[in-house]
């Protein structure tokens, strides 16, 4: 699954991922097709592109299609789709039109982010049911995660601890508030008593400098990958983390992974 990550800050934008990428093996017992995910990994992967006009774009998910790296894709997008007259408003329908074409079906999430007559530009986009989301980040500044995102997701934002025997599955039900009726396929029932509220971190985003911003994207992907060591799931997060700089005026990799020997 990986771990993408991308801070908008008032002096730049960070996009950060790490470079594993598991593999299921399928083998055949007794008559029935066993699949093993994650039995496999190599952590060389690239996960987010730096393609023109300054333009990042990160992804995560199901990254191979057809014998094909998602770095195949993105690269072609890039070289065949890109030019100096598209925007970063306009790449994520043009990436998501793109790889429908040519008929790519991958449960992949994307984050494409860069500037637009000096704003910054973050968009989230879910390449199977097509939705574009586009984050509020010109006025504001944040941090948005996509893949792995259990460990981060406890760290920094809001949540319920409750006791898994007292809580109450609800299926088909209809509340009736303010005289308003609301139909729930799927609930829980929790009693207050037994809930402990643990609030979301205040971090103040408005405050961090682009160095802040690098280090809570590296933060986040280490913390992950550290995480991931003490528990009985698969480890899908690791390798070197490539990370990549946008600004207003000039983009570059502060770390990349490169061929060697």
């Amino acid at each position: 699954m990986s771990l993408i990550i991308t801070v908008y800050t008032n002096e730049g934008i960070v996009m950060a991922s790490d470079s594993r990428m598991t593999y299921a093996v399928t083998t055949q017992k007794e008559g029935q097709t066993v699949t093993n995910p994650g039995i496999h990994y190599l952590d060389t992967s690239y996960k987010t592109f730096l393609c023109k006009n300054r333009i990042g774009i990160s992804a995560c998910g199901d990254v191979v299609y057809d014998k094909k790296m998602i770095s195949y894709y993105i690269n072609d997008f890039d070289r065949r789709i890109l030019d100096n007259d598209v925007s970063i408003d306009e790449v994520p329908m043009l990436l998501v039109d793109y790889l429908t074409k040519a008929k790519v079906k991958m449960n992949v999430f994307f984050h494409v982010a860069g500037y637009k007559d000096n704003k910054r530009k973050v968009y989230k986009v879910h390449l199977l049911t097509k939705n574009i989301v586009p984050i509020p980040s010109e006025d504001t500044c944040g941090a948005t995660w996509d893949g792995e995102i259990q460990v981060l997701t406890r760290l920094i934002k809001h949540a319920y601890i409750t006791s898994p025997e007292k809580v109450i599955n609800l299926n088909n039900i209809t509340l009736n508030k303010d005289s308003i009726e609301k139909k729930i396929e799927n609930g829980l029932l929790i009693s207050q008593d037994d809930v402990t509220v643990m609030p979301e971190l205040n971090v103040p985003w408005d405050f961090l400098s682009l160095q802040d911003g690098v280090d809570f994207a590296t933060f986040a992907i280490k913390t992950t990958v550290d995480t991931m060591k003490f528990f009985q799931t698969y480890k899908t997060v690791g390798g070197p983390i490539d990370i990549l700089i946008l600004k207003p005026n000039e983009s570059f990799w502060l770390q990349r992974k490169e061929l060697h020997i």
